[in-house]
């Protein structure tokens, strides 16, 4: 600075590395957008191809592809799912617990046997169900109570085994060849037991015969409006296992 004068000093900055189309844009060449090229909206480029071009063209494209990929995996995953809604149980076990309430539902029983000297008027109560998967048989247990004609009174347990079986018909679960395995009597009267023994298995045969373990109800053996058709019924080690035809 001289003689108190102020010299303005230019802060412009020159770059080294000038836009690189700054040059055709000088002579007039026509700058086109994305939408004029194909591509979409966008910032203006110039009309020649150059490697930022071609950059952004393969991430557009990728970009597409990628949206187009993701819908297709939705797609996919949705028509999965809705197919896994639909699929229908091939079986169904009607459990121990289930068996047992419904037969509480339906004792105490009683009924006659014998005859003269020899009539009982017995009565069953408290049954119980145990399963052998093994040998495909199930137990049932009950208490009895038996009053002779001579007013002689008699209790103990009962436990019958026999095969689950199927009627469609009746939509109802059966026991059937049906056999005593344990007979016991709380007094000490050995010939009185022998005597009541057939007496008691004639009687829940009768029962077994007449009264289903299981009465399915007409909505149990439906799903979303399909109706299921057992063709095996087999036992397990917590209840009866039905299963569906295919």
């Amino acid at each position: 600075m001289r003689g108190g004068e102020l010299k303005q000093i230019s802060l412009q900055r020159t770059d080294p590395h000038p836009q690189p189309f700054s040059c055709l844009r000088e002579k007039g060449v026509k700058s086109l957008s994305l939408r004029e090229r194909g591509w979409g909206e966008g910032t203006p480029y110039p009309a020649c191809l150059c490697m930022s071009d071609l950059q952004g063209r393969v991430l557009f494209d990728l970009g597409v592809m990628m949206n187009k990929f993701l819908s297709l995996l939705l797609l996919s995953v949705a028509l999965l799912l809705s197919a896994c809604s639909t699929i229908l149980p091939s079986e169904y076990v009607l459990t121990q617990d289930r068996l047992n309430d419904k037969l509480a539902q339906k004792f105490p029983v009683s009924r006659e046997a014998g005859q003269g000297v020899l009539r009982y008027r017995v009565t069953l109560s408290s049954p119980a169900l145990a399963f052998s998967a093994e040998q495909n048989r199930m137990a049932f247990a009950v208490n009895y109570s038996a009053t002779t004609a001579l007013r002689v009174s008699l209790d103990g347990l009962v436990a019958v085994s026999g095969t689950p079986y199927y009627v469609p018909a009746q939509r109802a679960l059966y026991l059937r060849d049906v056999q005593v395995n344990t007979l016991k009597m709380r007094q000490d009267f050995a010939g009185v037991l022998e005597l009541l023994r057939p007496h008691l298995t004639r009687m829940l045969d009768d029962y077994m015969k007449e009264n289903p373990l299981h009465r399915f109800e007409p909505d149990e053996l439906s799903y979303k409006g399909v109706a299921f058709e057992i063709e095996a019924v087999d036992v397990v080690s917590n209840g009866i296992r039905f299963k569906f035809k295919k």
